[in-house]
């Protein structure tokens, strides 16, 4: 009797053994997975990468594009990311790019977005997802050789009387054709820009002492991915135009600092606008503002 209530004493205790047990393979699992064996990814998509990555991977097609200015490579390995706004993507990461500094980065991917037509690269959503229209590519060229059948003619030796002369079969030479390929067209340095317009602003809702500047093509036409540099006396500075696409793509904007004299070029040989600074709000009738400037040059 003694021995069946034990019996059914140890049956009716939980196995806490089982779940001490689990917990430690559950741990045990995570440390060996994460740490000591984590999976491999050798073969990710770049639609699958992290936003590090992403951002690593445009950056590696700008330098590429501004190198060699191959739009035909440069535009299938950005569709790759799956981006819906390629150029306001790039755009952004320019932008960031030229706050840390990075010139030569913020200036490649500058002209990389500047370079993306919204015309020709439109993307369309399907069923089977996003699919970029493809831009219409030149045939290329052959180049045909002459055919033909050459013969080779027998010597004016001496020979025997009734002796045949030796006969060599004609050798019949192929056409071939020889592709050409396709030429790359670099992009051509834009004409000198010149100071349209210049208006002092003391807008209450715009950030105070901003320089606004804008570009636009002789036809009227916002350039984005344009230099502007601006110098003062201890140092220089350059940003782009087209890195802020919700106001203009031919817009860039600089703080400029109280008590300090800028100088201004747009484009590599445009004209030099000296003497700038925050305006003087009070002809306005708003001395407590500090006023900015609105700048709009356009090419010659």
């Amino acid at each position: 009797m003694r021995e069946r209530r034990e019996r059914r004493e140890r049956a009716a205790r939980a196995p806490w053994y089982l779940l001490t047990g689990f917990l430690l393979g559950l741990a045990g699992g995570v440390i060996l997975s994460v740490w000591l064996w984590p999976v491999p990814y050798d073969f990710a998509l770049p639609s699958n990468l992290n936003d590090g990555a992403r951002d690593q991977y445009r950056l590696v097609i700008a330098r590429a594009f501004r190198a060699s200015g191959d739009s035909g490579r440069a535009y299938p390995r950005l569709d790759l990311l799956k981006d819906n706004d390629p150029a306001a993507v790039i755009a952004a990461q320019a932008q960031r790019s030229l706050g840390l500094r990075n010139e030569s980065d913020s200036e490649a991917l500058a002209n990389l977005a500047a370079g993306l037509d919204p015309a020709k690269r439109a993307r369309v959503e399907t069923t089977d997802g996003w699919v970029t229209t493809p831009e219409p590519t030149l045939p290329p060229e052959t180049t045909n050789t002459p055919q033909g059948i050459i013969q080779v003619l027998p010597t004016s030796e001496t020979v025997e009387p009734g002796t045949p002369y030796p006969t060599i079969p004609p050798l019949n030479i192929p056409s071939a054709e020889i592709p050409r390929a396709t030429p790359t067209m670099f992009p051509t340095l834009s004409s000198p820009y010149v100071l349209k317009d210049r208006a002092a602003d003391c807008g209450k809702s715009l950030r105070p002492g901003l320089l606004q500047v804008w570009v636009e093509n002789a036809a009227g036409l916002a350039m984005p991915g344009v230099r502007v540099q601006i110098t003062w006396k201890d140092g220089e500075e350059s940003f782009y135009t087209g890195l802020k696409p919700e106001i203009n793509a031919g817009y860039a904007d600089y703080e400029m600092i109280p008590g300090t004299i800028y100088s201004l070029r747009v484009g590599e040989n445009g004209e030099t606008i000296n003497d700038l600074s925050i305006s003087d709000c009070s002809a306005e009738g708003h001395p407590e503002r500090t006023g900015g400037l609105i700048l709009r040059f356009t090419e010659k």
